[in-house]
């Protein structure tokens, strides 16, 4: 696989992943305004995934007392099954491993992303529970978690 090099996100890279959003099974693709609102938060971390310069993925998560909460992770439509993903993934797990203050890593899914689901399944997530109504369309979710060991 090509280098890939993850960067913090910053306001100038908001533009160039609202395009990329609309490519998943998520029916409602976070705005402009969403991206900025959440990236502001002292608790947030977005970023970005650059191969030979291009924007390729990007994922945002909520740093919590003793988890991190992705809430988003998204790959270009033609760059998926590649290892991108599973190397977001793995720098989650790293973190978590290091510092020793988080214990575990959430990520609530919808219930018709089949391929978000089977991707943290592959990734060693366990599915927790489902959590009603937690989108705005008032759709479930699914709870998956990797802890440490």
């Amino acid at each position: 696989m090509e280098d890939i090099r993850l960067l913090y996100m910053v306001e100038k890279h908001v533009d160039l992943i609202l395009n990329m959003d609309g490519g998943t099974d998520d029916s409602y693709p976070w705005t402009k305004r969403d991206f900025k609102n959440i990236i502001e938060e002292r608790s947030c971390v977005g970023k970005i995934c650059k191969q030979q310069g291009a924007i390729v993925a990007y994922t945002v998560s909520i740093l919590d007392d003793d988890e991190i909460n992705i809430l988003k992770l998204c790959v270009q439509t033609d760059r998926r099954r590649s290892g991108i993903g599973r190397k977001i993934i793995n720098q989650y797990k790293k973190k978590i491993q290091e510092l020793k203050k988080f214990r575990r890593i959430t990520s609530v899914v919808k219930e018709n992303n089949l391929q978000g689901q089977l991707f943290l399944k592959e990734n060693g997530f366990v599915c927790r529970e489902i959590v009603e109504q937690y989108f705005e369309d008032f759709s479930n979710g699914y709870q998956f978690v990797w802890t440490t060991k």
